[in-house]
């Protein structure tokens, strides 16, 4: 029953760095959009009201092969529009995980038990770059991420099946800080720092990593990301009682296509 429980706390964690070597200030608007791929490490704790043990508080140290072994479906993908020193970005994630299990009582009784979890999330933020110290760029960030955790478990037990489910969303608004350093026309490097509050009880980001221009409309990027969420909502005992308190971390490739 733990290893049903630890798959229902994954959080996809965006792969895609928005932040590239065509951020810089131009006079017309110019996009960027893109995908990617990342490995996911998660430690913390996940609290909900199970069908049979009432109030449950899992701790979680998933690896990313746990992950993948979870995993049933995913996708994210982001982009960016930008002028002179204002840019835009966005980026939108899904993830639906998967595990079953069954055995059998020692009284010769079925029993198969099975949980699926979905997570949606989508963020946007705009970005003033209000200084540029020698080959970095620096901006000031603000925006909304909102996030969706929506759980079902079932239990059956011979002819008899129970189900519970419920769905937590929370949006939060980020601020933050970017920086830029430009090493050539072709290479950067680019970080974001932010936080969230609002909706949950505390949000914090941070994403670094190398872009490469390796064509006209082309540019590769290799990041590392690492996401602290902090949610609760409602009282152990109750049945919508939810707790998130999960630190994502993940390394990953993306592409990012300029037009």
């Amino acid at each position: 029953m733990k290893s049903i429980v630890k798959s229902t706390m994954i959080i996809l964690a965006a792969s895609l760095a928005a932040s590239s070597l065509a951020s810089a200030a131009e006079d017309e608007w110019h996009f960027g959009i893109g995908t990617g791929l990342s490995a996911l490490d998660i430690k913390g704790d996940l609290g909900f009201t199970s069908l049979i043990a009432g109030p449950v508080t899992v701790s979680l140290d998933l690896t990313p092969n746990d992950v993948s072994n979870y995993m049933k479906t995913a996708f994210g993908f982001g982009g960016f529009a930008a002028k002179d020193e204002w840019k835009i970005t966005y980026a939108l994630k899904y993830l639906e995980l998967q595990d079953d299990g069954n055995g059998t009582t020692p009284g010769g009784v079925s029993v198969a038990a099975s949980t699926n979890f979905k997570a949606h999330g989508a963020d946007v933020a705009g970005i003033y770059q209000f200084a540029k110290t020698g080959q970095a760029v620096w901006g000031a960030l603000g925006g909304l991420r909102y996030t969706k955790h929506k759980l079902t478990n079932t239990l059956t037990v011979g002819a008899t099946t129970g189900e519970n489910s419920f769905s937590h969303s929370w949006t939060d608004v980020l601020i933050g800080l970017t920086n830029s350093y430009y090493f050539s026309k072709e290479w950067s490097w680019n970080s974001r720092l932010d936080a969230g509050f609002g909706g949950s009880d505390g949000t914090y980001h941070g994403n670094t990593g190398v872009s490469w221009r390796f064509a006209e409309s082309w540019v590769g990027s290799a990041t590392v990301d690492y996401v602290a969420n902090d949610f609760s909502t409602g009282t152990p005992g109750d049945s919508d009682w939810y707790l998130y308190k999960g630190r994502e971390a993940s390394g990953g490739i993306s592409v990012l296509y300029l037009f």
